[in-house]
């Protein structure tokens, strides 16, 4: 049940925009004007109210790949090729998984614009989850196997 409803979310409600910056030398003797420099993906929306809703999630691991987890997550069938795959991959000992998952809801309001300024005010609500555990070969095959003992 976790499963489907962490699933629907994740794919419902799925929208972001990314934003970086760069503290290298390269980048510091660029001169850029201000309009390049001032992002926000608030800009977009022409709006003075917007409410946006985000999530993304992400996964990594040193044994267990990609596939794996959308057969795992999605409730499909995971035959033993797919098993074997994963199990060429294991370590004895230090098999690495991790997952994350993180939403939030913004409101925003911008301000009427006053010789070209914008005031822009925000308040918004987000959660992050996050998870990593470390299993060796043996707990693998038990769970997704059985004891074969």
């Amino acid at each position: 049940m976790v499963k489907n409803i962490f699933l629907l979310v994740f794919l419902f409600i799925s929208i972001g925009a990314a934003h970086s910056q760069s503290d290298s030398p390269e980048t510091e003797s660029v001169n850029l004007s201000d309009e390049q420099t001032e992002f926000s993906p608030h800009e977009f929306f022409s709006g003075r109210k917007n409410i946006s809703l985000s999530s993304e999630y992400y996964f990594g691991s040193n044994a267990i790949t990609s596939r794996f987890v959308n057969y795992y997550f999605l409730n499909r069938f995971i035959d033993n090729t797919l098993k074997t795959d994963v199990s060429d991959r294991l370590d004895a000992t230090g098999n690495d998984f991790g997952a994350g998952f993180n939403t939030s809801l913004l409101f925003t309001y911008k301000t009427k614009t006053v010789n070209q300024t914008k005031t822009l005010f925000f308040a918004g609500i987000s959660n992050r989850n996050f998870a990593d555990a470390v299993f060796s070969r043996d707990a693998f095959e038990l769970y997704f196997r059985g004891n074969r003992a």
